[in-house]
């Protein structure tokens, strides 16, 4: 959820033409959030964060909530974004 997080202010911060890392730093200087997992990446990735994420998302068939769906999504919205 965090790497996703990230990934989404990367790509505001790159419409809006502001700086990733000033953005990032200042959402940083809060203690709950911390200084770890921030960095925008390509996307998350590997063989077992996607694979799992994805069958998490479809144990929650049968709960309400969309948090890993959504976080799904935005994995494959992001590998879109970069490979334009």
């Amino acid at each position: 959820m965090k790497i996703a997080y990230f990934n989404e202010i990367d790509n505001l911060c790159y419409k809006l033409n502001a700086d990733t890392l000033k953005a990032i730093n200042g959402i940083c200087s809060d203690q709950w959030i911390g200084n770890y997992y921030n960095n925008p990446s390509f996307w998350y990735g590997g063989y077992c964060l996607p694979k799992d994420s994805k069958e998490l998302m479809c144990n929650f068939e049968d709960v309400s909530g969309v948090l890993i769906e959504t976080i799904v999504k935005s994995n494959q919205l992001r590998k879109k974004e970069i490979c334009k």
